[in-house]
């Protein structure tokens, strides 16, 4: 009998077994795409030896020539599925430009007819040059090399054997199950359905509908009976709403071109209309409209709803079941946020329940019943989100679940009550499709990728979810002698994103963010090109690069410790330690003389601080809300985003000590981060007007923007001047959302 058909492996809570293609939980069936389970099989048979890139690419593609971020794919794939030990250590180790390895103990059980032989594995040590390692006995304790342990116990190896023949009894069933939703998942993702159809729905078979090829998506909404599906589409800055026919792919503009922020947007439970909350620089105030599935004049229902500056959560509206209900927000005078009901045409008002200033909630979905409403809290002190339901006639509330996320992005109840979907992240960058179960709370993720799920609505007549999905490509590019006709990519490779650029001062590097290990870290690469180092690994997501002025150090941002909070480390990676420790911090900059650094905090409401280098007390500059603080090159002046008495944001210019505003800039289209320029006379940011981003430069004496690069395609994400701006480092690629269809069973 050969290994695959006669060999099991066991680790910490898992049950590997090849010959089923099944990976086993605590005795719950585990998805995985079948080349990140091939992967696991390789990975854990080398226990504790270094298992070289080439080999693996050997072992999982045989007959194909792949690239490494695919292998690195499968690898964060199933860091996400095994997560940590109960030691609170990965499973899997990466060795910088060799490998992995797989650290825990594996026991390995053979099947041999009328015996079961039990074999150790334990890794006690291992180096990163040689491969080389010892295992140590869980019985004894003692160095030994691998061995053979018979096993002589008749009553443990009649309980072994009881447990295989009942895995194999239905092991039939299970693959035929892995079969049919690996067709379905198919360039999807990791969808969790796999031997849990007491809980979740599993998914038809077939591939997801793409709906929509612009790449343009941001919102989405499907109507109950699942044959409409209304968006939003970003043209430039402008967004319009688009009704289309799921059956025909008929599409028709509803709402025309506006440069405005949309909030929300949802169908009426009859189909008939559509409603949607919007915003922009000119009207702050949020207000829900309603206009005909298929166009007409919209209407103003409500005026005046919640929202959140950072949109941690955003502003919502649920329908009542029965459809003559809506429920929202509404922000007190001191600032408390309640759960608010009115009749479908605005009026009748009344709260649920009400949250204090530091809880923020939002993405509420109305329980099909008609008794509960479920939504998200967001607890600012903590950074962290969770479900919670409301009965609507007592305004009781009680968890819906035990577990956090850093992020969720939107719920909707499934038809039969059983439980709801969510896009919720563990981390604060990247949303997947996940399920709660009613009542009991279990959460189960569905999907499991590097892309972005970004909008989320579901049919309840037909069950299909409509997804708004997120895709980003880009690499770094260098212009010389700040000459932007010239830039040139020093980066490249399919299937991964370096989007956040900083320049080392003298201009020989560049350290940026990037998904090409699996996760999102930080490397460094030469100005001319090359092969990139990796400087964070397997610790949590790194992003947000800065470089100091004297070059010897990197500024970045960590949720290695669950909260996102600012490191340090040096140049080429080593001493990393942790310099913030609030709810939640982000963008940093340094100050021009290295000694200060200068954030935004993400909480109740951002602002702007700043905190020694060496350490101490940080010091609050900002008092209204405000985010993306960038530092003159003179010290002097502090820039960022900032938000008027009227709710608008503007381009404020504070003092470095602090205090009110010395000036405000207006500014086109909202930027996600500002930069002065290296001459300190104007604010740089950029501008994704007409679909390609250029970077613009607002002059601080208020005179006209000015066009800095020209650009025909793609995108910039992010750029940097080295010092004294005799170069620009910029992120460029392309950033495509378009809407999916995923269809469940009834």
């Amino acid at each position: 009998m050969n290994r695959q058909e006669g060999q099991l492996y066991e680790f910490g809570p898992y049950r590997l077994i090849p010959a089923e293609r099944l990976l086993l939980r605590d005795g719950e069936p585990v998805a995985l795409t079948p080349k990140a389970f091939e992967t696991l099989v390789a990975l854990v048979e080398r226990a504790g030896h270094l298992a070289e890139k080439d080999e693996l690419l050997k072992v999982v593609w045989p007959d194909s020539f792949v690239e490494e971020s695919n292998l690195a794919q499968n690898v964060f794939a199933l860091r996400r599925a095994l997560g940590e030990s109960k030691k609170g250590k990965p499973y899997i180790e990466t060795v910088p430009k060799r490998g992995y390895r797989f650290l825990a103990s594996v026991r390995v059980i053979e099947d041999r007819g009328d015996a079961f032989l039990v074999r150790h594995h334990v890794r006690a040590a291992a180096t990163q040059d040689s491969g080389q390692r010892t295992t140590t006995s869980p019985e004894h304790g003692s160095s030994i090399a691998p061995a053979e342990v018979e096993t002589r116990d008749a009553a443990a190896r009649t309980s072994l054997i009881a447990e295989l023949v009942n895995r194999h009894k239905y092991g039939a069933a299970i693959v035929a199950g892995l079969l049919a939703v690996t067709l379905v998942v198919i360039g999807y993702g990791v969808v969790k359905l796999i031997g849990q159809r007491h809980r979740l729905p599993p998914l038809q078979s077939g591939k997801p509908v793409r709906l929509t090829t612009t790449g343009r998506a941001t919102h989405v909404a499907i109507s109950p009976d699942g044959k409409w599906v209304v968006h939003v589409m970003n043209d430039g800055g402008q967004r319009s709403l688009w009704t289309r026919q799921v059956a025909t792919q008929s599409n028709v503009e509803i709402v025309a071109p506006a440069v405005v922020t949309y909030h929300s947007l949802t169908f009426s439970p009859d189909g008939n209309y559509v409603y949607y909350s919007v915003s922009s620089k000119d009207a702050p105030r949020l207000t829900l409209f309603q206009v005909a599935t298929l166009g007409g004049v919209p209407k103003k229902i409500l005026v005046d709803l919640n929202r959140d500056i950072d949109h941690a959560v955003h502003a919502t509206v649920s329908f009542s079941p029965d459809g003559k209900q809506i429920a929202f927000l509404r922000q007190g005078v001191d600032k408390e946020t309640s759960l608010t009901i009115a009749n479908a045409d605005g009026t009748s008002e009344r709260t649920v329940t009400t949250y204090p200033p530091h809880e923020g909630i939002g993405y509420f979905t109305w329980s099909p019943d008609g008794l509960r409403i479920a939504y998200a809290v967001l607890d600012y002190r903590r950074n962290e989100m969770t479900v919670v339901e409301a009965p609507v006639t007592d305004g009781s509330r009680k968890p819906l679940t035990t577990q956090k996320w850093r992020r969720i992005f939107g719920l909707a109840w499934l038809s039969d009550g059983s439980g709801l979907l969510m896009l919720a992240g563990r981390d604060q960058f990247v949303c997947q499709i996940w399920q709660i179960s009613y009542p009991s709370g279990e959460a189960d993720q569905l999907t499991n990728d590097l892309n972005d799920y970004v909008g989320m609505s579901l049919a309840m007549g037909s069950n299909t979810l409509a997804v708004v999905k997120m895709e980003k490509q880009a690499s770094v590019w260098l212009a010389p002698d700040n000459d932007a006709s010239r830039a040139r990519p020093i980066t490249s490779g399919p299937e991964k994103a370096d989007d956040q650029v900083a320049s080392v001062p003298d201009g020989s590097r560049i350290v940026y963010r990037s998904n090409a290990s699996g996760s999102s870290d930080i490397w460094i690469v030469g100005t001319e090109g090359g092969s990139p180092t990796q400087l964070t690994s397997e610790a949590g997501i790194n992003v947000g690069p800065v470089v100091s002025p004297d070059g010897r150090d990197i500024l970045f941002l960590s949720d290695r410790t669950g909260v996102p909070h600012i490191w340090k480390m040096k140049i080429d990676g080593t001493e990393q330690k942790q310099l913030t420790n609030g709810s939640g911090e982000e963008l940093p900059q340094f100050s021009p003389d290295g000694r200060w650094i200068v954030y935004s905090t993400v909480g109740e409401r951002s602002t702007v601080w700043k905190i020694p280098v060496a350490g101490g007390e940080p010091v609050q500059l900002t008092d209204k809300p405000s985010m993306s603080p960038t530092v003159s090159p003179d010290g002097e002046r502090v820039a960022c985003l900032y938000q008027d008495q009227n709710g608008a944001m503007q381009i404020a210019i504070i003092p470095f000590e602090g205090g009110p505003p010395l000036k405000m800039l207006d500014y086109g289209l909202p930027p996600s981060r500002i930069r002065w320029t290296p001459d300190g006379r104007a604010i740089a940011y950029v501008d994704p007007r007409d679909g390609v981003s250029n970077i613009l430069t607002q002059p601080l004496d208020g005179g006209a923007r000015k066009q800095l690069t020209d650009f025909k395609t793609d995108r910039t994400f992010s750029f940097d001047w080295s010092q004294e701006g005799r170069q620009l480092a910029l992120a460029r690629g392309t950033q495509a959302s378009d809407v999916i269809l995923i269809k469940y069973f009834r």
